[in-house]
């Protein structure tokens, strides 16, 4: 999977990458940085390895889905060293 942030408000690509941990990061410091207000500026594209595009997020669904990951990241941190 590619992952490409956008700051649409701009036209700026912000970050392409195949690690949705560090896109969720991102996105959370962003929000963390400038507000929730920050999402509606914000898009992300999921595609395949074809470069087809399986997902389009914005707004608080971005913010949802970095949330989901995160969660996800740090349940299994805390599996592997209980």
């Amino acid at each position: 999977m590619t992952y490409e942030l956008w700051d649409t408000s701009v036209g700026t690509m912000l970050a392409l990458g195949s690690n949705e941990r560090e896109i969720a990061d991102l996105i959370r410091s962003l929000i963390q940085l400038h507000g929730d207000g920050q999402t509606s500026d914000l898009s992300m594209s999921i595609d395949d390895q074809d470069g087809n595009q399986l997902i389009l997020l914005t707004g608080s669904g971005l913010a949802a889905w970095a949330d989901e990951i995160l969660d996800r990241s740090r349940e299994s941190r805390e599996r592997v060293t209980s």
